[in-house]
C-alpha cells in the first residue's frame, strides 16, 4: 500500500494482519517504511581488481510503473546506455555504493530511485 498519511497506513496495516500470507498462514507482522518518489534503476555490475576503479557498470534498467490498488505495478523495463552523460550520476553512486561496501570480485546489483533535474540535465537523488 502506499499511503499519504498515518491514518491511512493505520487502515493499510489492519488489512495487512488480518490477512493470509502467499505461505498460507495469518500474518502478525506488517513493515512500514517512508516511501521514496522517482524513478527506479536497477543498475548492474561487475568487480574485479582489473576493472578501471575496481568495478565498473555494465547496464542500467529503468523500470517503468503505475500505481494500481494502492501498489507500484512494474509494466515493463527500459535498457539504458551506462555512458550516456545522463546516467553518469547514476554510474558514480553504484560504483561507489559497490566499493563502499566492499565488492571486490564478481557481480552486485543496485536499485536506485532518483529524479531527473531539468536544469542539469542529470538524474539526482
Amino acid at each position: 500500500f502506499i499511503c499519504d498519511n498515518e491514518e491511512e497506513a493505520k487502515v493499510a496495516t489492519s488489512k495487512i494482519v488480518r490477512s493470509v500470507g502467499p505461505d498460507g498462514r495469518k500474518t502478525q507482522y506488517a513493515l512500514l517504511e517512508e516511501f521514496i518518489g522517482g524513478e527506479e534503476f536497477a543498475v548492474n555490475l561487475i568487480a574485479s581488481p582489473t576493472t578501471p576503479r575496481g568495478v565498473q557498470v555494465t547496464d542500467i534498467w529503468m523500470y517503468h510503473k503505475i500505481q494500481a490498488n494502492g501498489a507500484m505495478i512494474n509494466t515493463y523495463q527500459e535498457m539504458l546506455d551506462p555512458h550516456d552523460r545522463a546516467y553518469a550520476s547514476l554510474v558514480r553512486y553504484a560504483e561507489g555504493v559497490a566499493r563502499a561496501v566492499g565488492v571486490k570480485y564478481g557481480v552486485a546489483h543496485c536499485e536506485i530511485k532518483a529524479k531527473y533535474d531539468t536544469k542539469s540535465g542529470r538524474w539526482v537523488d
